[in-house]
């Protein structure tokens, strides 16, 4: 399956489950062409992780639409939402939300063994994956035997085993430090040029720009040019 163009119309979040109403996304107009990668950049509750949540199909817009080649979520029943989820998207977060009780190869795994994949066919799909990013010596050892970018790099498998045509990341060198932060990075660069993938990583770090085709700038729930 060939990498979506996303596009974001009138975007609009507005939270009401606290005293005030809150507008984490006001009017988010955006284009995201395939096969590119993108980083948004903007301060701790600009919207980034709203807009990320949105697009990944695990939350909702109050206003507006998200369209994937040309489809509208919001015209997707629970089903089809959740096979969006789990078939199209990819997601990397910044906890790594690796499960203690599994070995690096079955967090990998995953995604496979929740769609129904038989162990062997799954595990030698994460083994595969693992070995790419430098794991294959790690692949029997609990996630509390591995490093912060070690256990990205595993999230980062977790994520591309479905072999998704868009991935999505929320702060992904936020629990890192710089010369991880920035091997996870190389790893989503290279994953994006030989996948074809579209992808969207949110960040605080402006140093993550570097490593993407376009940059973006979030502030209070709007697009802002950014330089890059």
């Amino acid at each position: 399956m060939d990498a979506p163009r996303i596009q974001c119309r009138s975007l609009t979040k507005v939270y009401t489950d606290g005293p005030e109403p809150v507008r984490a996304l006001d009017g988010v107009d955006l284009e995201i062409p395939p096969g590119v990668l993108w980083a948004l950049q903007g301060p701790s509750g600009s919207g980034k992780t709203t807009l990320l949540n949105i697009l990944g199909g695990l939350d909702t817009p109050s206003d507006g639409e998200v369209l994937v080649a040309g489809e509208s979520l919001a015209a997707l029943d629970d089903r089809a939402l959740s096979a969006y989820r789990n078939r199209r998207v990819g997601f990397v977060f910044q906890s790594y939300n690796l499960l203690p009780h599994l070995s690096a190869a079955e967090n990998a795994a995953l995604p496979l063994f929740i769609r129904g994949a038989t162990p062997p066919v799954a595990l030698k799909r994460a083994a595969e994956l693992l070995d790419e990013v430098g794991l294959a010596e790690k692949a029997p050892f609990l996630p509390g035997r591995l490093s912060g970018g070690q256990q990205q790099r595993v999230a980062l498998c977790r994520a591309l085993v479905t072999e998704p045509t868009i991935l999505l990341g929320d702060e992904v060198t936020g629990n890192l430090d710089w010369e991880s932060g920035r091997a996870i990075l190389e790893l989503i660069r290279r994953a994006c040029g030989e996948r074809g993938l579209t992808a969207l990583v949110v960040t605080h770090d402006p140093r993550v720009l570097e490593f993407a085709d376009r940059g973006l700038r979030l502030v209070d729930g709007r697009l802002a040019p950014d330089d890059h």
